[in-house]
């Protein structure tokens, strides 16, 4: 028997919704499948078996399912049989005894809810996450030797995924690394690619920005913070930003820095997606405004407030000026009251202190 084996690491989808009224039953996903082996035929088939996988999964963690990765897993053959109507082979692409094949999957999300016991009605959105801007976020880890964008050795592309998804709800995507995609930008360009070059990424994914994370973690066995690079390209040309993600102690390995750095990422990018139109600057401008601090202890912490205050009932815009981890100050935009707002941090673990003409706002 020949051996196949599907580098999974390697692979991402694009959740594209079929329009099919309010609420679609069936959900278009792409996904690039990679599969090794010496027959094509049976590389081929372990790499659209993965992606109709991938494809269930990417659509579960849309559904803001709870550790989707188990529970995916767990799923049962003939549960996925019920679950993924179709997937279509686009393109493949052999090389050597790699063989590449571009899939689009056909999922039905009502199934999915249903094997997996979730309500019908979907997730309650937020005036603040509906006035988000479409962002793209391109995580890169840059280590001693060598970067990595699409290659499976990115292991920031994973946490990256999950936290944008959480943090943004929706409004910030990362590419699904296909064959579109590995043509206009690689490990080798992305501190370099401009945004003209990358013009059919913004048309394909209806993004207004694309940002490139360059990250840098500290070495374990050190106290040296996280070095993530922010490079911002759209219509208005290309901006560079710097974080300095700081490890809580020396002992912190690999896997914990790239988490506590994706956990920055993705509200910094939340934060460059909260960046609104004209219109809801002057809805903004209209209500009640408050200047807050955030005081936390790590990303998570600075993560978790800023949830907090963007989905709490009243509140239209929270603007942060800057993205720096040192020292974030912003101002939230709210109906309802001071008291409403207090009251509906409170729910969320949120401590509220009185300062000056604002709040600062703590977790302990």
């Amino acid at each position: 028997m020949k051996k196949v084996r599907v580098l999974s690491g390697l692979l991402a989808g694009l959740l594209i919704l079929a329009a099919a009224g309010a609420q679609a039953a069936i959900q278009e996903v792409r996904v690039l499948g990679v599969g090794i082996g010496h027959s094509s035929e049976e590389a081929e088939k372990a790499a659209v078996d993965y992606a109709r996988k991938r494809a269930v999964y990417l659509v579960a963690l849309k559904l803001q399912v709870k550790d989707a990765s188990d529970k995916v897993a767990a799923l049962k053959p003939e549960q996925f049989a019920r679950i993924v109507r179709g997937a279509t082979v686009l393109h493949t692409r052999r090389e050597e005894q790699t063989t590449y094949a571009d899939v689009s999957v056909s999922v039905i999300d009502t199934e999915l809810k249903r094997e997996l016991g979730l309500p019908d009605a979907p997730p309650a959105s937020t005036e603040a996450a509906e006035a988000m801007r479409s962002i793209l976020v391109l995580p890169v880890l840059v280590t001693p030797q060598a970067s990595y964008l699409w290659e499976k050795e990115n292991t920031l592309r994973e946490p990256v995924a999950d936290e944008v998804l959480r943090q943004s709800h929706g409004a910030v995507a990362v590419p699904a690394g296909d064959f579109d995609d590995l043509r206009l930008i690689d490990h080798q360009n992305a501190a370099s690619v401009t945004a003209d070059e990358l013009k059919p990424m913004f048309a394909r994914y209806g993004a207004e920005e694309i940002v490139i994370a360059l990250v840098a973690p500290g070495a374990e066995g050190t106290d040296a913070s996280t070095k993530v690079t922010l490079r911002r390209l759209s219509a208005k040309g290309v901006r560079t930003e710097q974080m300095d993600v700081p490890v809580p102690d020396a002992a912190e390995k690999t896997d914990a820095r790239e988490e506590a750095a994706a956990s920055a990422i993705a509200g910094a990018v939340t934060q460059i997606a909260g960046a609104t139109s004209q219109s809801e600057q002057q809805r903004a401008a209209a209500a009640q405004s408050l200047k807050i601090h955030f005081a936390y202890a790590n990303p998570h912490e600075l993560a978790q407030m800023e949830e907090a205050v963007r989905g709490a009932d009243g509140v239209i815009l929270l603007e942060i000026p800057s993205i720096s981890l040192q020292d974030v100050d912003g101002t939230v935009h709210f109906t309802g009251g001071k008291e409403a707002l207090r009251a509906a941090l409170a729910k969320q673990a949120v401590i509220v202190v009185e300062r000056g003409d604002g709040w600062v706002l703590s977790l302990r």
